[in-house]
């Protein structure tokens, strides 16, 4: 239980108790003086401040709902562009050679895949420094593997002038993802 729930557990004891009180020495003495009415009063009080504490803390929760839910549509945003980037990864191991047709395609993917990873760090970080710093968490040992998998299920490997970037992407799709899942500590 946490500290906040214990006191508000003794309060609300306290509380039930002052009220029992009041009606027993009510019930027993026949009497009603000037203190049972101030007990009443605090005991409403007290049971009107945890009804308002509880309808604040409710909004309040909504509301912080309601901005992770947009910080997910957000984050959502980026990911099919990401997508999009894996599987247009240009060449397959096996290739017979580098022609140069393949370095063209590569290095517009590399550049493609480079300005996607800038622009997508850019626009979290002006939405959070942390959203950022997450995204951009990439090392060498993030992401080891250099390949995707087609429609149909097979693998696809990337050629090795375009692995490292790959990696790259795939360690970033991955940042994004985990925001995705859980984006509180993010924003």
């Amino acid at each position: 239980m946490s500290q906040a729930s214990i006191s508000l557990s003794s309060r609300k004891k306290m509380a039930y108790l002052l009220m029992v009180g009041a009606v027993l020495k009510h019930l027993i003495t026949g009497e009603y003086g000037p203190l049972d009415r101030i007990l009443e009063f605090l005991v409403f009080a007290l049971i009107l401040y945890e009804v308002i504490n509880g309808i604040r803390h409710h909004r309040r929760n909504d509301k912080r709902q309601k901005f992770l839910n947009e910080q997910r549509d957000f984050i959502a945003g980026f990911i099919p562009a990401g997508e999009e980037l894996k599987v247009s990864l240009p060449g397959m191991s096996g290739t017979p050679a580098l022609t140069p047709e393949h370095r063209r395609e590569a290095e517009a993917w590399r550049q493609k895949t480079s300005l996607w990873i800038s622009s997508t760090a850019e626009t979290l970080g002006q939405r959070s420094p942390r959203a950022r710093s997450a995204f951009m968490n990439v090392t060498e040992t993030s992401y080891s593997p250099s390949m995707a998998w087609k429609a149909d299920g097979s693998p696809w490997y990337a050629a090795e002038d375009v692995a490292p970037s790959f990696r790259k992407l795939l360690a970033h799709l991955d940042n994004l993802h985990k925001m995705l899942a859980n984006p509180e500590p993010y924003f």
